[in-house]
């Protein structure tokens, strides 16, 4: 079995597995946006297809590029695609539209694999994941994934399978947990941070959180946005498990 594994922080360059326009059709009332343009898409269909006859597996959807391409030029695959995201596998299937080769599963990659294989009684020849998060989940203020919005607590990538919100996280766990969990980010101030988190109490919007970390930070501190984004990357975490 063949994995490709893609992280958008790396890429050098970006290459368009499908029209740009195409997907700014997408005509769904809550799809607004169109999703990247998958990074590298050409380059690891090729490598990871090494029989056109085998089962694939894109383990993160997203918009529907690197499952978009892989349907295109191999026609005699059998693939299925994954995503927490509701809203990911809507704008997917709008831009793939039906094809009998093709089924999408919403769950994580992590159970979704493992239950692909299950069911199709055989090995997956090969497995895509483009690791991080989307940029259209980023700008969507109702998420909460981003402190750059005034939005709710959210956070989560699937909501019908997860129930903990990063509210719940942040306005019930004890103080000593929240500092695990923001070491568990390597933050220094995990301590300072889970204290002031706690005192600050009911905290209900992205913005909220941002000011109390911001405020828990030296003022001559030249890193405080790295601290308020290690808190919110524990935070997502443990909201997308």
């Amino acid at each position: 079995m063949l994995f490709c594994f893609v992280h958008k922080k790396f890429a050098l360059i970006s290459f368009v597995g499908f029209s740009g326009r195409r997907l700014q059709r997408i005509k769904s009332g809550i799809i607004r946006k169109a999703y990247h343009v998958p990074v590298l898409a050409e380059e690891c269909v090729d490598w990871l297809v090494t029989d056109v006859d085998g089962l694939y597996i894109d383990g993160t959807l997203g918009g529907g590029g690197h499952s978009s391409l892989l349907l295109k030029r191999y026609p005699e695959i059998e693939l299925c695609s994954i995503d927490q995201d509701s809203i990911a596998i809507a704008a997917a299937q709008e831009v793939i539209g039906n094809n009998e080769r093709w089924q999408t599963y919403e769950t994580n990659f992590d159970s979704g694999i493992e239950q692909i294989v299950r069911e199709k009684n055989r090995l997956a020849s090969g497995v895509l994941l483009d690791l991080g998060v989307s940029s259209r989940q980023l700008d969507d203020a109702e998420r909460g994934f981003s402190f750059r919005h005034l939005g709710p607590l959210d956070m989560r990538l699937g909501k019908d399978q997860t129930k903990i919100t990063a509210q719940d996280i942040i306005n019930d766990w004890e103080q000593n947990n929240l500092r695990l969990l923001f070491r568990e980010n390597d933050e220094p101030m995990a301590s300072l941070i889970a204290k002031r988190i706690v005192a600050a109490r009911p905290i209900t919007n992205t913005l909220e959180l941002k000011e109390i970390v911001e405020n828990a930070m030296p003022r001559s501190t030249p890193k405080a946005k790295k601290k308020i984004t290690s808190s919110y990357l524990s935070g997502y975490s443990h909201c997308c498990q």
